[in-house]
């Protein structure tokens, strides 16, 4: 079965996400936004390969692909198992991976 794992550092940047469209703009903009993003994320499950190497990290041990959701890039990498686990770029941690 073929599923997504968050990160703790997608997790993360969704509540960073959260608390600054409340904060911002609304409840209903950040639910939407976040929506988004997990809506795109769900896109990898069929189609994995979707997604365009990050080439600020080519360097690591991993290949690193992302896609873009809102104003948001969306970056992950896929294990040998038929898994996937993603994070979410977000301002606060992208240089954190």
């Amino acid at each position: 079965m073929t599923r997504l794992i968050w990160s703790k550092m997608a997790k993360d940047g969704m509540k960073a996400i959260i608390r600054y469209y409340r904060k911002e703009a609304s409840a209903q903009v950040a639910r939407n936004i976040t929506t988004s993003i997990r809506r795109e994320a769900q896109r990898l499950l069929l189609m994995p390969q979707i997604g365009v190497i990050e080439p600020l990290l080519a360097t690591k041990s991993r290949e690193y692909r992302y896609i873009i959701s809102s104003h948001y890039k969306i970056i992950y990498y896929l294990l040998s198992s038929p898994v996937s686990s993603i994070a979410v770029k977000t301002p606060t941690n992208s240089n954190n991976l």
